[in-house]
């Protein structure tokens, strides 16, 4: 069995932020910035939240899993959708 996070990698397949051009920051918290992107290959625009070093800080890694875990789950017009998460350089990024 691989570790959570490596199942995160895994369920993603090969994506990764080449795939998207940063348009700026939204915003910015306690776990990381929220990116707005463009999808270089549909065009559409995203956020991307992308989190601080979440491997270093066991907190902070168990709260992102469980935060991963629950948008996969949720299918609600009122909730963002999750598109896709994926780890780049030890950081994981949501794409929504």
């Amino acid at each position: 069995l691989q570790p959570p996070a490596a199942q995160i990698a895994a369920r993603s397949g090969r994506s990764s932020m080449n795939k998207y051009e940063v348009l700026g920051v939204v915003g910015e918290g306690a776990y990381g910035v929220v990116l707005r992107c463009r999808n270089k290959e549909n065009g559409e625009t995203v956020a991307i939240k992308k989190f601080k070093e979440s491997e270093e800080d066991e907190v902070v890694r168990k709260t992102t899993l469980r935060e991963v875990k629950i948008l996969r789950m949720m299918k609600q017009e009122n909730i963002v959708e999750l598109k896709e998460a994926f780890r780049r350089k030890g950081k994981l990024y949501l794409v929504f």
